[in-house]
Parts: structure tokens; sequence; C-alpha cells
């Protein structure tokens, strides 16, 4: 009975001691991938995850308690301009980061307001059309899925994209529905192609998502 407890214990020990072994504690870091993120934050932020104890002998650096769900987790909710990012373990010591970054489209602003008609036009339909005045308008710099990853100033020069609509505006979040950017991308593309026309900003209304309405260099 002593014996097998101790044979128990001393198993146990070893196990313990094997898996603290810098053998099998993860110190090489290899990622690929960054565009404008810094790499230098990314790994800062590994070793924060690194650091952290399981239990009262193990740190999460060990190879078998690393789990490579929790560091690409992890990483997009701290870097939102992560598109995808895809984490894997090579035995014994490497970690391999792959991230891709999200594509800039435009700048997103949050004060596009409907015009109200005349009182004397007014009908029950657009009341209820109405937009609340927005006193600051909120901006964000928007990928090719409508969705809003970094906070970006109102203006910011010519070349870039600027789409304006109404309604709250949290960052990070999906802003634009896929299928709305989708159609102002092949609207876009096709007056480009048939009329030589460059769409430089968009305006919709979350409460009639399915128009929209483009605006040319040209000042169409």
């Amino acid at each position: 009975m002593i014996l097998g407890i101790l044979t128990a214990l001393g198993t146990t020990a070893a196990i313990i001691y094997a898996l603290q072994m810098p053998y099998f504690q993860i110190n090489s870091i290899k990622i690929s991938g960054l565009v404008s993120l810094d790499e230098s934050e990314i790994r800062h932020k590994i070793s924060v995850l690194f650091d952290e104890k399981i239990g009262i002998f193990f740190q999460r650096k060990s190879f078998f308690f690393l789990q490579s769900e929790r560091v690409e987790s992890d990483l997009k909710s701290v870097f939102p301009r992560i598109a995808a990012v895809s984490v894997a373990k090579i035995f014994p010591q490497e970690l391999s980061v792959k991230i891709s970054e999200r594509n800039l489209w435009g700048i997103y602003c949050n004060d596009f307001k409907i015009e109200t008609p005349p009182e004397d036009r007014m009908t029950e339909e657009n009341i209820k059309a109405q937009v609340i005045e927005i006193k600051a308008a909120t901006c964000a710099y928007t990928d090719d899925t409508g969705f809003a990853y970094e906070s970006a100033p109102a203006s910011s020069g010519s070349l870039l994209l600027k789409i304006h609509g109404d309604g709250e505006l949290k960052i990070p979040s999906p802003a634009i529905s896929e299928v709305l950017v989708l159609k102002m991308k092949e609207f876009s593309e096709m007056l480009k192609n048939t009329l030589g026309m460059e769409i430089v900003g968009f305006e919709f209304s979350f409460q009639i998502q399915r128009e929209f309405r483009a605006l040319t260099s040209d000042g169409f």
C-alpha cells in the first residue's frame, strides 16, 4: 500500500519535472504576414500569455499547456486590425503565428442625415424615417467586409473612400453589412468601366439599407 503510494508520488513528481524542463518550453516565436502592425506588440501580448500560471507548478508557455486557440482569440481581441490568425505549435519549442491584416476600404462616419420633408408633406411613413440629429460624428477605418476596426479622423485626405451613414458606431464592430459593401463595390466598378467616373464616397441610411447614394469625383 505504502509502496504503491510512494510509486505514484514519484511518478507524479517525475511528470511535473519533465513538463517543466526547458526542452518543452516554447522559446521561439515566428510571426509572418504583418503589414502595418508592430511585431514587438504582438510578441509582448504573447509573452504576457506565456507568463500565466496553470495551477501551482506550470506556466502556459509549456508546449503541452499552451492552447493555439487561446493565442488566436487573445490576439484578435487586442488587435482588431487582424482579419485572420493561425497559430501552430511545432514540437518541442516553436510557435508559428501567421497573420492576415484587414484590407483598408474606406472611412465610415455616422454623420449622414435623411432630409426631412416639409411639414405639409409629412406622412406616417416618412415620420418613422426621420433620423435623430447626431451632434458629433464617429469615424472609423473600415475594411472591405464593412468591419470598423480603428478610429479615424473625420477628414483624412481625398485619396480614401468616404462612407457616410447614420446610427450608432461601435469600434471595433461590423459597421456596414457585407451585402451592402458588395453592392457599393460593384456599382463603383461598373461606373468606372462604363463612364470612366471615379466614386469618392457613399451615403446610406440603416433604415433603407437597400439604397445608397454615390458621390463621384466630378461632383455628381
